[in-house]
């Protein structure tokens, strides 16, 4: 019974797991998904599953940012630091339109910040609640067995 405080509160301590990489396929003419939704710091990894070769190439600066050729099964992982919405192409693949954008084989990552980076979510705040509660219990309980006589 005393391991049980403890061990809740290590578990509410530990730091939330970071996510893995979304994974974007380059095959067929496509990457699949063509439209990706991110946050700051988010990793995206590019994966050739095609038998033929690839590039991820940013189409906001003409490739300056990103220029990578992905021979069939190479993968390269992209992290967007900041909030915007980013372009990306294969350059044989793909053409320019003459309004700036392009078709053919493109992907578009949305990089938003999150509403409120310091607002706690409901189920944290429950989980906390929860677990002080059980400390409490658990602390009440061992008070009790101390009291008794003959303990």
């Amino acid at each position: 019974m005393r391991a049980l405080p403890m061990l809740l509160l290590v578990a509410l301590a530990m730091p939330a797991q970071a996510a893995a990489p979304v994974e974007v396929r380059l095959a067929g003419g496509v990457y699949a998904p063509n439209d990706v939704e991110a946050q700051p710091g988010d990793a995206i990894r590019f994966v050739n599953a095609d038998d033929v070769p690839h590039t991820v190439t940013s189409a906001w600066d003409g490739g300056a940012a990103v220029s990578k050729v992905l021979m069939p099964g190479d993968s390269v992982t992209l992290v967007f630091d900041q909030a915007g919405t980013y372009t990306l192409r294969c350059m044989p693949h793909s053409a320019a339109q003459p309004d700036g954008s392009y078709q053919g084989m493109v992907a578009t990552v949305h990089v938003v910040a999150p509403a409120s980076p310091h607002a706690p979510r409901a189920w944290e705040l429950g989980a906390l609640y929860a677990g002080l509660a059980l400390i409490g219990a658990a602390l009440f309980a061992w008070r009790a067995r101390q009291a008794r006589p003959g303990s």
